[in-house]
């Protein structure tokens, strides 16, 4: 006996099973959570560290490969990648999907800190963070313009866009890349040091001390 016959043979039995599915369906999508941004699980580290001025063949060989080679054997580690270009290295760790990421940050740092002497002594704190889906921007906006300098777009991100958006409600960081960093060219006359009596890592040392971003 097929499905259409018992229904018509017992309407009264296939109106109530309708009506049983339709109310545990209403009961199961009010309970049903929904989010925006749900939680989610990225098993993901990464070691980003500044190496400033080394060329990206030292920051390869002196930061990036080192620290990824003293990441090897790592509880809940599957695989470990590197990466390096002019003054930066980037090691990135991938984690088994059952692994703590807390414990494993900790291990990272711990590793970290073993091994610093072993690092060249210029190279920045090493900053160490887990993959989370709030750190990733919900909006990227790009600017271009034929008749505007890749400075004035800068001055434009930073000085006007940018603090247009953080002062909107529920805005926590608003960050501009790509914009060119000034810079200073300085040449020392070494006849001048000898006459006041100064070495360069002096020069150096009161430059970087009085430097303002």
């Amino acid at each position: 006996m097929n499905i259409t016959k018992i229904a018509v043979k017992r309407p009264l039995t296939t109106i109530m099973v309708i009506l049983g599915l339709v109310l545990f369906g209403g009961l199961g999508y009010t309970r049903l959570h929904v989010a925006r941004f749900p939680a989610t699980n990225f098993p993901n580290i990464t070691v980003q560290v500044g190496f400033p001025g080394a060329p990206a063949q030292d920051v390869d060989q002196l930061v990036a490969v080192p620290i990824a080679k003293a990441m090897n054997g790592l509880s809940g580690v599957t695989s470990i990648t590197s990466s390096a270009r002019e003054g930066l290295a980037f090691v990135s760790l991938t984690l088994a999907d059952d692994a703590d990421a807390n414990q494993a940050l900790l291990n990272v740092q711990r590793v970290l800190g073993s091994m610093a002497s072993r690092l060249p002594p210029d190279i920045t704190p090493p900053n160490v963070f887990k993959a989370d889906i709030n750190s990733f921007p919900i909006m990227n906006i790009a600017l271009s313009g034929s008749d505007s300098s890749l400075v004035q777009l800068a001055n434009l991100a930073n000085n006007t866009i940018a603090p247009a958006i953080q002062a909107l409600p529920g805005v926590a960081t608003v960050n501009v890349s790509g914009a060119p960093v000034p810079e200073i060219d300085i040449r020392v006359d070494p006849v001048a040091l000898q006459t006041y009596g100064l070495t360069l890592e002096q020069i150096q040392r009161a430059i970087s001390q009085d430097a303002i971003n």
